[in-house]
């Protein structure tokens, strides 16, 4: 398993310490830096399509690549997510409370970790690239690409399964719960797998939170 990341300077703290927990588990780890200021967008990468710009240049040859925001991390082995089936993409959906009741881009689908691995991987990847260069978000495409017209209900029916995309790609569908957890209303299940900071909680909770939230979670798995 490859894990990528990329992120500016500010994240330097947190890929080190993603570096250090994958590489304990076995697992290869690359990184990007982003240019100081993500939001200069007279950058070549704009902020809105780095990531399936990195990720497609990474050879696929039968290896799980997953990409993890700068500011997520992984509390458990992964290796579940080579043993589920073939599938050319794995993404996460967001708890059943929160479908279809956000921001349109933010609905269902959260880019923060997708992985790739299947016949058809660069093909997918060639394709969110695409359209998010069209619509200026890899989130609002990677969303498109999955389920695109899908209802609230099809949605919440998708959990754990793996679909056929129109375009004729095999996507499993997993629960942010456990593979990408982020609602830290709350606390995170013991079968977490993946933690995910982000910027609005660090914010409201201060700069060391997550290292305490990530302590935490390692107590309950000792």
């Amino acid at each position: 398993m490859l894990i990528v990341q990329a992120g500016t300077p500010d994240y330097a703290e947190m890929m080190d310490e993603t570096q250090r927990r994958c590489e304990a588990l076995g697992y290869r780890y690359t990184r990007h830096d982003l240019r100081p200021d993500p939001l200069d967008l007279s950058g070549d990468t704009p902020p809105c399509i780095f990531k399936p710009r990195f990720l497609e240049g990474i050879p696929i040859n039968g290896e799980l690549v997953l990409w993890l925001d700068a500011d997520a991390f992984s509390v458990a082995p992964l290796d579940d997510l080579e043993e589920m089936g073939e599938y050319d993409a794995v993404v996460t959906l967001r708890e059943p409370e929160y479908l279809g009741k956000s921001q349109p881009i933010t609905n269902y689908l959260n880019a923060g970790v997708v992985g790739f691995c299947g016949a058809q991987a660069a093909d997918f990847i060639e394709r969110w690239l695409a359209l998010a260069e069209r619509c200026g978000n890899d989130q609002l495409a990677l969303n498109g690409i999955v389920g695109k017209g899908w209802t609230n209900q099809q949605w919440m029916e998708s959990y754990d399964t793996t679909i056929e995309t129109e375009d004729g790609f095999f996507v499993r569908i997993l629960p942010c719960s456990k593979w990408n957890f982020s609602d830290w209303n709350k606390q995170p299940s013991a079968d977490a797998k993946i933690l995910h900071f982000k910027h609005g909680w660090r914010e409201l909770n201060g700069p060391t939170w997550w290292k305490d939230a990530l302590r935490a979670a390692d107590s309950v798995r000792t």
